[in-house]
């Protein structure tokens, strides 16, 4: 995905054959222009108060995962205590206090964190893909870390900060284009929170009752063959994690006690 992107947007190959331009960014295929961040992307201030958070899932920006696109964990609303802002699903999330930690991700649910984060939105739909991947540029994070403010925690800005940040603007049926062609990847890494859910759910409700003995696996057939098939109509939730056949006995007790 981010070869597709460099391939578009930093060497411009796609667009070998186009007649370009020079820019104060360099040059640029003709028709495209040069902007700021903040002519594609609001960010958005939505306080909420810890008493309205209504169950809410928080994303505090501890576990935003660095150099990820997508998130594994989200916490219960009961730890989230002050200065919350809330966030739709698609929404771009970037952790500003530190913001060298690369803590780059697209927004699975709807929820709340930190004012420590910003909360991006893209002007029109179709800019999400091309604005998600700039923004997790080495490059873009740099930006923001050279504007930030503050020494011993410093925190970027987005107002005479990042939002400011000189960037090239492709044309409108370049920005759909790009998007229709990425946004599936995107959103099979956005939509691994809810698999790995799943999984730790089923975790929880497995490793009890095998360690317990109330689920009896002594007298199951090790050499039970496990199809594709059989697991997607009985097991959806776990098919990928067999391939073939598998020991039924061991697999359930590693896959619960390692996920």
């Amino acid at each position: 995905m981010h070869s597709i992107f460099n391939y578009w947007f930093i060497s411009f190959e796609k667009f070998s054959n186009s007649t370009f331009t020079e820019s104060k960014l360099g040059e640029i295929p003709k028709d495209w222009r040069i902007g700021i961040l903040k002519d594609l992307l609001s960010l958005k201030k939505n306080p909420i108060k810890p008493s309205e958070t209504n169950g809410l899932p928080y994303l505090p920006i501890d576990i935003i995962p660095m150099n990820s696109l997508g998130i594994s964990e989200l916490k219960s609303d009961e730890e989230a205590n002050s200065s919350l802002i809330s966030f739709d699903k698609n929404d771009i999330l970037i952790g500003a206090m530190r913001v060298y930690f690369h803590r780059v991700v697209i927004s699975p649910c709807s929820g709340i964190t930190r004012s420590t984060c910003f909360v991006l939105k893209p002007k029109k739909e179709y800019y999400l893909s091309y604005l998600l991947l700039l923004c997790n540029l080495d490059q873009t994070i740099q930006y923001a870390q050279n504007t930030s403010k503050g020494t011993t925690m410093p925190y970027a800005v987005w107002d005479n900060g990042l939002g400011d940040m000189d960037i090239i603007i492709p044309p409108e049926d370049i920005l759909n284009e790009f998007h229709n062609l990425v946004f599936p990847i995107i959103e099979k890494i956005r939509d691994n929170y809810n698999e790995i859910n799943k999984l730790q759910k089923l975790r929880d409700t497995l490793l009890p009752k095998l360690m317990s003995g109330e689920i009896d696996v002594s007298k199951i057939n090790c050499d039970l063959i496990i199809t594709s098939h059989y697991l997607s109509v009985r097991f959806p939730v776990i098919q990928h994690l067999f391939i073939k056949s598998y020991n039924l006995t061991s697999r359930l007790i590693d896959t619960a006690i390692n996920i």
